[in-house]
């Protein structure tokens, strides 16, 4: 009798584990489903996107003598009608409108006044987040003399028609990479702080990746802080709980990138995998990080695990060594990113003295 009792409750048990492990089934079934909606959602959106820009782009080549497109530093942007164009190049300081029509068409009031009203609608722009981003960056002087020496050329065009531009360049203030850094500072404190980076390392690493540009794109790493999908993705799990898909219209919003990128950071500081069995070289550590946000952390890891011995040596023997090993773009931005932080320390002392 006892035997058939434990037999049952046995039976019993095995049952409910059936049931929950079919209820937990169902659940991740659910949830699978959710994500990968969204993440269909969002790339019939980048699909919906990349249609209307080659639409567009076929109109550029038509019509333009020289086409140009968004870059890490500069920002493209076309009307729908392809004939009128805005360059924001960031770090040399500049915006540039062009306007065309066919020579045969040439309205010249006209064409100067669709020339003033993109520079203005530059100035007033808002980035994905509803940030102003060349706010306090273009006085109105430079915007009428810019007006004022609007430039005339006539060039045949790829449709075999005879184009007239006009072209009118205004500089942006000198301060402009300052202003645009003040502009974005609360999205840098709030998650330099949250992942437990200095701020003024990751406004010199905005510095370098972007001029923050928050249009910012390569073709391969996007907004502020540069940030590949598939490592946004990874960051994702320090930043917002989860490995999630992050879309390439997703890592423009200033906000989201930033938040991503300090996590991204934060991961290679304090992952075994990466350099926090290293923290007590503070010096060594952080050129670590800053080095493998560059070229990556798995690089820069397996040179350390392979010239242990010269995280005894002194700073400049350290870093002359890691300079040597390292691809030459990434030789550099260890030269830039700590020649800026000066600057920064004094720009995060400003603003939270509230000035």
């Amino acid at each position: 009798m006892k035997r058939t009792i434990r037999t049952a409750a046995l039976l019993v048990g095995v049952i409910g584990m059936l049931g929950a492990q079919s209820s937990l089934s169902k659940i991740q079934e659910r949830t699978g489903g959710v994500k990968s909606a969204i993440e269909q959602k969002s790339t019939a959106h980048e699909t919906s996107i990349a249609d209307r820009t080659k639409t567009l782009e076929a109109k550029i080549q038509r019509l333009w003598d020289r086409i140009e497109k968004s870059t890490r530093y500069d920002y493209v942007s076309y009307s729908e009608d392809a004939k009128k164009k805005t360059k924001v190049a960031f770090e040399d300081g500049a915006v540039t409108v062009e306007v065309i029509d066919s020579e045969k068409n040439e309205n010249r009031q006209g064409m100067l006044t669709s020339i003033n009203d993109r520079i203005i609608a530059v100035r007033d722009d808002k980035d994905a987040g509803g940030d102003q981003y060349l706010r306090n960056q273009l006085t109105e002087g430079d915007m009428q003399r810019a007006r004022d020496a609007t430039k005339r050329t006539i060039y045949k065009a790829p449709d075999g028609e005879t184009k007239v531009k006009y072209t009118a360049t205004v500089p942006l203030k000198k301060d402009n990479m300052t202003e645009r850094a003040r502009i974005y500072y609360p999205y840098v404190k709030k998650f330099s702080q949250k992942h437990g980076i200095s701020l003024d390392l990751t406004l010199s690493i905005i510095e370098v990746e972007s001029a923050f540009n928050p249009y910012s794109d390569n073709g391969i790493a996007y907004g502020l802080m540069q940030l590949v999908p598939d490592s946004a993705s990874d960051a994702a799990k320090t930043a917002l709980g989860s490995k999630q898909y992050i879309s390439i219209q997703q890592l423009k919003a200033p906000d989201l990138n930033i938040n991503l990128g300090t996590a991204l950071l934060n991961q290679f500081y304090t992952y075994k995998a990466y350099f926090e069995p290293f923290r007590d070289y503070q010096y060594k550590h952080e050129l670590m990080g800053v080095a493998g946000y560059n070229c990556g952390a798995p690089r820069i890891r397996r040179w350390i695990d392979a010239n242990r011995s010269l995280l005894k040596a002194s700073d400049s023997d350290f870093y002359s060594a890691l300079s040597a090993s390292l691809p030459y773009e990434t030789k550099r931005y260890i030269v830039k990113v700590p020649e800026r932080r000066a600057k920064y320390q004094a720009l995060v002392a400003a603003v939270e003295s509230g000035n």
